[in-house]
């Protein structure tokens, strides 16, 4: 779709998202892809958290999805998925792209001449694992002990520092837990005084948003809310310790 000025449009889909934590329903992907559709807009899904999910909890699948609505309208779209976050190799460039072969034919193309392959024996120690019956061993590990952290740590987090419990989102995807900022110490809706506050003590928790003020219009700007994540993937000493500092330096609620 083009916009006035002549520009493209391009919509981003993160169904297992980060920084929230949520598995986004299937019909509200399906419904954003559909809107997709109807307004000529590119398509780029970023399923970075696919595997990474709470046990027992099937993922909404988003790639099915797109290709149950494109079917019907020839729009640009491509499916990206690193291997990075559930087997914990980022940085080895390992992935998987799904799109339509031209759009394939044209990244493999521009990677062809623009870059440089530097983790290839890594890629290829990859490859081979892949082919084994641990991977999946592994990823089921690695859900079981998000799902012990995320427990822990709300509550924690609510016992512990008293944080009411519409202030503490475990989410059921990714690596993370999403926690609202104490009023207190939220300035126009920014989680950037907090944050410093924490590093004081310690610790550094994430931004919670992607997209700075949740703010709504017609409230006071000192009334907008503000959010931090906490990664899930230390030890439970090292989770424990963080959540000890916030407490010795009455950042709790």
């Amino acid at each position: 779709m083009l916009d006035r000025a002549g520009r493209g449009s391009l919509l981003v889909l993160n169904p297992q998202h980060d920084p929230a934590g949520t598995d986004w329903a299937a019909g509200t992907v399906r419904s954003i892809a559909g809107a997709a559709v109807t307004h000529r807009a590119a398509v780029l899904l970023d399923d970075a958290y696919y595997a990474v999910h709470a046990p027992g909890e099937p993922p909404t699948n988003a790639l099915r999805i797109l290709l149950e609505e494109t079917w019907r309208g020839a729009i640009p779209w491509l499916a990206t998925r690193t291997l990075g976050k559930q087997f914990h190799c980022n940085g080895w460039g390992i992935g998987a792209l799904t799109a339509p072969p031209a759009t394939l034919a044209g990244l493999a193309r521009v990677t062809q001449e623009r870059s440089y392959g530097c983790a290839l024996p890594l890629q290829a120690a990859m490859a081979a694992w892949l082919r084994t019956d641990e991977p999946e061993a592994f990823v089921d590990r690695l859900r079981c002990a998000y799902a012990v952290a995320r427990r822990q740590v709300a509550m924690r987090l609510r016992d512990g520092l008293g944080f009411p419990a519409d202030a503490v989102y475990p989410g059921t995807c990714t690596a993370y837990l999403r926690f609202r900022v104490p009023p207190r110490f939220a300035r126009d809706g920014s989680e950037a005084h907090y944050r410093r506050l924490c590093l004081t003590a310690g610790d550094l928790p994430g931004a919670g948003s992607m997209t700075g003020s949740y703010g709504l219009p017609d409230r006071p700007d000192d009334s907008a809310e503000a959010y931090v994540r906490l990664f899930l993937g230390q030890p439970a000493a090292v989770r424990d310790e963080a959540l000890d500092r916030l407490a010795r330096a009455g950042l709790g609620w």
